[in-house]
């Protein structure tokens, strides 16, 4: 019988190392950082698929070859061992096959667990959805205002107009708004961002209905001071008197609506400027 040459457990080590720290392995992982830095284009499912099909036959001939080169290297050093001596030998230490085995089994399920863990918790750039505004419409129905007093009920000059809107929903969803959105004013150049504009929470307008939401836009005394007296041209305000009118006008002159941004749902709310 020919004699059998005994595995050696640290040359089989050196196997497995060799094959989890395979060139496929090291090209992979510099192929995941250069997609984290932005260097190259994220793959597509198809092209993800394929990527891990070859890194995979990529692995696996990759063991096989350095098991070849290490018995390669263990026939050279190891003398021929007598008939009686094999099962001891084969029992006592691990042989090439099991080696290779081992190799093979821990390389792929190390490959397919960074794949897995690196597919589903990868960073990826969302782009977001536009701005529906649509969905829901708005018409202006009437205002009102709301003067300020000091403690001695003294007017301040100063007050809110509380604009009423009538707020359809067009959707097959009930819409609910609990927490503030962003609120702008609409003028010739863009929307700009004013402090004060205010939305009264919360808004929820069932499917298919109208609601009557109230939008609340402050004024100061430099607003009423310059806005001067009402007379036959003034555009009377729905709610307001002719003077009240006139204060309005002369705050938002530069704005040709209102604006309300929703970014949980991505709504644009419009509120043309009565």
């Amino acid at each position: 019988m020919a004699a059998e040459k005994p595995s050696d457990p640290v040359g089989g080590a050196i196997a497995v190392l060799a094959a989890l720290t395979s060139p496929a392995k090291l090209a992979f992982g510099a192929y995941i950082l250069l997609v984290y830095a932005d260097k190259l284009p994220r793959p597509s499912p198809v092209v993800f698929g394929v990527i891990i099909v070859a890194f995979i036959l990529a692995q696996v001939f990759h063991d096989d070859y350095v098991r070849k080169i290490l018995n390669n290297l263990a026939d050279q050093q190891i003398p021929p061992i007598a008939n009686e001596q094999v099962e001891q030998l084969r029992l006592a230490n691990w042989n090439w096959k099991r080696i290779r085995k081992i190799g093979i089994i821990v390389s792929i399920a190390a490959s397919l667990a960074f794949l897995v863990t690196w597919y589903f918790c990868r960073p990826t750039s969302v782009r977001p959805k536009t701005w529906a505004s649509t969905q829901l419409t708005a018409s202006f129905q009437d205002a009102e205002q709301s003067e300020t007093f000091d403690k001695n009920l003294n007017p301040l000059n100063s007050g809110n107009f509380e604009l009423h809107y009538v707020l359809v929903n067009h959707t097959d969803t009930d819409y609910n708004l609990r927490d503030r959105p962003i609120i702008m004013t609409k003028q010739s150049s863009g929307y700009k961002a004013v402090s004060g504009l205010s939305l009264q929470l919360p808004v929820f307008v069932p499917a298919g209905h109208s609601v009557i939401v109230s939008l609340n836009a402050p004024y100061d005394a430099f607003d009423q001071a310059t806005a001067g007296h009402a007379d036959a041209s003034t555009k009377v305000v729905p709610g307001l008197n002719a003077q009240a009118s006139q204060v309005f006008h002369s705050t938002f002159a530069n704005v040709s609506a209102f604006a309300i941004f929703d970014s949980s749902a991505r709504y644009r709310i419009d509120l043309q400027r009565p």
